[in-house]
């Protein structure tokens, strides 16, 4: 039955024809107001778990990688300083007697062979110097006589400041006919007796397989 009241003469119908409407739009209003709040909230921890979820698989895998690049730094540090200090290598660069000797040659042409054939990510091994003297990965490779040495970035920084340098990715084109993108830890040689740079060793990590 239809409630209606008389104003000033006319009759005024109310908002709602009865008590059951009234009720079904109220709770149609907090349903509405409940799912949505629901909606906002399960949205924003759905957000904030996804985000951390990235964040903690960026972190560890930032970290692995690190790891490894730390490995392989390492270990190509401790193939440069063994090879600086060897003495076949030192008698090679400093003694011209000893620079023919063909035993002195082959020891280190199997030392750098042995690196090679046990890590596949190495590219290149070599040690060089400006005299036209150098021994590159097993003997057969040689230099690129249309790249001076002493035009090379990091073979000058050896040169001129000493200590041990890593570059950043690059098409190593020292090597005759043996152009590979790389990343060349090089170090120098010094006289033990005079501390001055007679040569370079380098070695050459194959970018793809760090890649």
């Amino acid at each position: 039955m239809k409630r209606q009241e008389k104003a000033g003469g006319h009759r005024i119908k109310l908002p709602f024809s009865s008590i059951r409407t009234n009720m079904l739009a109220v709770f149609s209003v907090l349903i509405v107001a409940t799912l949505t709040f629901f909606y906002i909230i399960s949205l924003n921890y759905t957000e904030r778990t996804i985000l951390n979820n990235s964040i903690d698989y960026t972190t560890r895998l930032t970290g692995q990688v690190t790891r490894d690049i730390d490995s392989y730094i390492d270990y190509m540090e401790n193939i440069s300083s063994m090879v600086a200090h060897s003495s076949d290598v030192q008698n090679y660069l400093l003694d011209k007697k000893s620079a023919g000797d063909p035993n002195l040659y082959r020891r280190i042409v199997t030392q750098f062979s042995t690196v090679l054939e046990t890590r596949k990510d190495i590219s290149n091994i070599a040690v060089v110097s400006e005299e036209d003297k150098g021994i590159i990965n097993d003997g057969n490779d040689v230099l690129n006589v249309n790249i001076p040495l002493y035009s090379v970035d990091w073979y000058g920084k050896v040169r001129d400041k000493g200590g041990t340098w890593l570059t950043s990715s690059h098409v190593q084109n020292v090597i005759k006919d043996n152009y590979k993108w790389v990343i060349t830890m090089s170090r120098g040689i010094e006289n033990p007796d005079t501390g001055e740079t007679v040569g370079v060793f380098f070695i050459d990590l194959n970018y793809k397989a760090l890649e």
